[in-house]
């Protein structure tokens, strides 16, 4: 239903608030094993929204948060274990 919705939504309104997605993963190709899809997806993501912002929390993965600031269009990634940000 929100699909169908969606393109009637006005461009000056924003959504704000929190989708939970689980990851289900399922390899096609045999030299690429499950354990693999799971190490970088991990197996939940939370998506934060609010004013232009958009923040991607992984659960489980290598990716440990990502941020997108619609404003300036630019797009921040903290992977686990690496202290660096990246743009």
């Amino acid at each position: 239903m929100l699909l169908m919705l969606s393109p009637y939504v006005s461009a000056k309104q924003s959504f704000e608030g929190v989708i939970t997605y689980k990851i289900e993963l399922e390899s096609r190709n045999e030299k690429l094993p499950i354990e693999v899809l799971r190490k970088i997806y991990g197996k939940e993501l939370k998506v934060f929204y609010k004013y232009g912002y958009t923040k991607h929390v992984y659960i489980g993965g290598d990716g440990e948060w990502e941020v997108y600031d619609s404003a300036e269009n630019k797009q921040y990634l903290k992977m686990r274990g690496n202290p660096e940000m990246k743009f």
